[in-house]
């Protein structure tokens, strides 16, 4: 008897523990929203985060042509790659792979441009060249294990760094 006992006290401490703070959240929030501190439309997007957070990999820098950055994937749907940095020209290949990097494909990507409405996807091939203006590109790597960068053909300045941030989102478009 003693140990039914003990064993309900525990569950209902959990049990109230648990309820003091959600109402100390929720208390939180409402005293937030009450001092115009967050408005009311946003309460619901500021207390809960996102169902698909990305994933931003450790940046890839280039110094000269012929190297290669590899990244493991897994889980993803689509990435964004953001490339920036001071060289004046830097040809770059972004190739992935779905057999856990024995075998490297050409990607598609797309890059924002849209011909009649229509969002131009780009096949498989050498990315334009980057010449010292941040630019942004959106690839798919669903089912894909490996995404590597390769700098080939011309490379003139100091560095060019790519960073890869991924998403179980739907690719876009």
């Amino acid at each position: 008897m003693k140990n039914k006992f003990l064993s309900a006290l525990r569950g209902f401490t959990v049990a109230a523990i648990v309820a003091a703070m959600c109402l100390g959240a929720m208390d939180g929030i409402h005293s937030a929203v009450e001092h115009n501190l967050i408005a009311p439309s946003n309460v619901l997007a500021q207390s809960i985060t996102s169902l698909f957070p990305n994933s931003k990999f450790p940046p890839m820098v280039f110094t000269a042509t012929s190297q290669t950055k590899k990244q493991t994937l897994g889980g993803f749907s689509t990435a964004t790659l953001e490339i920036t940095g001071t060289a004046t020209s830097c040809i770059l290949q972004v190739e992935v792979s779905n057999d856990g990097g024995s075998n490297y494909f050409a990607t598609p990507y797309f890059a924002g441009v849209y011909t009649s409405n229509v969002p131009v996807i780009v096949t498989g091939a050498a990315f334009p060249t980057y010449n010292n203006s941040p630019v942004l590109y959106w690839i798919s790597v669903a089912g894909m294990t490996n995404l590597e960068v390769v700098s080939s053909g011309t490379f003139t300045g100091t560095s060019c760094t790519v960073q890869i941030t991924a998403s179980s989102n739907k690719y876009l478009p």
